[in-house]
C-alpha cells in the first residue's frame, strides 16, 4: 500500500508542478490574449486542489498501476498522454465560452497530454524505486 501512496504523491507533485508552472508563467499571456480578458488573480483553491487530487488518481488508475510490472515504460507514457488528451480535450472542446480560441485549445490539449505523460512517468519511477528497495532489503 505504501508503494501506491508514494507513487500517487510523485504523480500528484509532478502534475501540480508542471501545470502550475505552465499556467502561471508560460500560458498566462497566451490565455489573456486568446480570451481578450485577464485570468482570475486568485483561483478557487479548494476546487483546484480537488481537480489535482482526482486527476492524479486517474493517472495512477489508468496509466501507472496497470503498467506496474512492465519493464518498458512506453505503455505508461502513452497511457498517461492519452488520459491527458481525453481529459483536456473534454474540457476544451465542450467549453461553452463564446469565441473560444481554437489555438488555445490545441495548445492546452497538447500540454495536458504531455504533462499527464510525464506525471505517469513520475508515478512509475516511484513504483519502480519502491520495488527496487524491497528487493534490496528483502531478507533471504
Amino acid at each position: 500500500m505504501t508503494k501506491y501512496l508514494l507513487a500517487y504523491l510523485a504523480t500528484a507533485i509532478a502534475i501540480v508542478a508542471l501545470d502550475r508552472f505552465w499556467l502561471s508563467v508560460l500560458a498566462r499571456p497566451l490565455y489573456q490574449q486568446g480570451f481578450g480578458r485577464p485570468m482570475a488573480e486568485r483561483p478557487n483553491v479548494s476546487v483546484v486542489l480537488l481537480f489535482y487530487a482526482l486527476f492524479a488518481m486517474g493517472v495512477m488508475l489508468f496509466a501507472v498501476a496497470p503498467n506496474e510490472a512492465e519493464a518498458n515504460w512506453g505503455n505508461t507514457f502513452v497511457a498517461g498522454a492519452l488520459l491527458g488528451f481525453f481529459a483536456y480535450a473534454t474540457y476544451d472542446l465542450a467549453n461553452p465560452m463564446k469565441n473560444w480560441p481554437v489555438g488555445v485549445s490545441v495548445l492546452d490539449i497538447s500540454m495536458g497530454s504531455l504533462f499527464s505523460s510525464f506525471s505517469a512517468g513520475a508515478g512509475k519511477t516511484a513504483l519502480d524505486w519502491v520495488a527496487d528497495m524491497e528487493q534490496i532489503f528483502a531478507m533471504p
